[in-house]
């Protein structure tokens, strides 16, 4: 039974493989005659790098006053978590300065997103 389905399906699938690669050469053809032909201005083509359009139109740039909050939120929380687990482990100094890493990043966010803010409420 599996050798006659075998035998069946066998050349289908040769069909189908030699129809894929016969069209993958015309692709590679049709490639390689456009890169000959003659153009003022020779472009080099990296896939995967384009231009990206950055307007109005297309959404905000960078990051958002929500975000910006929500950075010096998490930047507070984590100097606070290391700031106890060091006291607890005996390490006052080092308990410190992660606190203070951790205000230093809240405060950072919490400016941008202040800066945000008011320039989003004094535009004219």
């Amino acid at each position: 039974m599996r050798k006659g389905f075998l035998l069946m399906f066998a050349p289908l699938f040769l069909l189908i493989v030699a129809g894929a690669n016969s069209r993958a050469v015309a692709r590679v053809r049709a490639l390689q005659e456009r890169d000959e032909q003659p153009s003022e201005r020779r472009v080099l083509r990296v896939p995967g790098k384009r231009r990206r359009h950055i307007g109005s139109e297309y959404g905000r740039r960078g990051r958002g006053i929500r975000s910006a909050f929500r950075r010096a939120g998490k930047g507070a929380g984590r100097g606070g978590k290391r700031f106890g687990q060091n006291l607890a482990r005996g390490r006052p100094l080092r308990a410190g300065k992660e606190l203070g890493k951790g205000m230093g990043r809240f405060g950072k966010y919490t400016g941008k997103g202040v800066g945000r803010t008011a320039k989003r409420v004094l535009r004219p």
